[in-house]
């Protein structure tokens, strides 16, 4: 598409001129920002948002973001290739004119992606059912529905009350992260076979979705490996001492 409104910026005598040109990206731009939407939505309020599986909407939102980042690549694609042709028309817009709803539309969706990231987290831990949790899965409960009764156009990026609610949202479920990282901290002192805190890594590792959670996750191999390095020395240690003379089991034939 972007190849064609090129040569029809060379060679066409209505659209020749950069207002007209700007005008049209504008009218392209505008498109995709309703395409999204109704992507999303279908022919649903946008309330309905809150009734589509996380992982399903995610996906979808992954996929606007995707929708934008290759519609501005191929118009610097088109672009450079002008610029290789300096005696002719070049590709001179407003960038900010051309593709600036899209990315404020964009900045919206990875609000949504990172809070519906956030909704999936929790309950996929919910369903878990990890022992002594209950009262972090009901504070999270609490956090979402809150945020929802607010009643939020979510696709409605002009919105700014839901960017000041956005932010008390992030605070108070970094609070309830602190909490949560407290718990699973707590989890791994109380185990001590190396077999089974790596289990209990590996459920925390396929669920757990915010970056500062999964870098906390990282750095428990080092405990997990260092403590395997002490128990291998302790054995080392114990058959060195006992090699020689061995204990011998009661009952045992000679």
């Amino acid at each position: 598409m972007l190849n064609a409104i090129k040569m029809v910026y060379t060679i066409a005598r209505y659209y020749n001129t950069t207002e007209r040109l700007t005008n049209l990206f504008t009218k392209m731009t505008n498109q995709m920002i309703i395409n999204c939407k109704a992507y999303l939505l279908g022919d649903e309020h946008p309330d309905k948002l809150w009734e589509t599986k996380p992982v399903v909407l995610v996906k979808k939102l992954r996929a606007c973001l995707n929708l934008n980042e290759v519609y501005q690549e191929q118009y610097h694609f088109n672009r450079k290739k002008l610029l290789a042709l300096p005696k002719g028309k070049q590709f001179d817009f407003s960038e900010t004119q051309i593709f600036g709803r899209f990315d404020l539309f964009c900045r919206r969706v990875l609000k949504l992606v990172d809070m519906f990231s956030t909704v999936h987290q929790f309950e996929s831990l919910a369903a878990c059912r990890f022992d002594g949790m209950e009262q972090l899965v009901v504070s999270s409960r609490t956090i979402m529905e809150e945020f929802r009764n607010k009643r939020h156009d979510l696709l409605d990026f002009h919105n700014n009350r839901f960017d000041r609610d956005y932010v008390e949202f992030n605070v108070r479920i970094a609070d309830l992260e602190s909490a949560l990282q407290q718990f699973i901290n707590q989890s791994f002192e109380s185990i001590t076979s190396i077999e089974s805190s790596l289990n209990l890594l590996k459920s925390y590792q396929s669920i757990l979705q915010r970056e500062s959670l999964k870098a906390d996750l990282e750095s428990k191999y080092t405990v997990i490996f260092h403590n395997y390095g002490v128990e291998l020395t302790q054995i080392q240690d114990s058959y060195e001492k006992l090699k020689a003379s061995p204990p011998l089991v009661r009952n045992l034939p000679p």
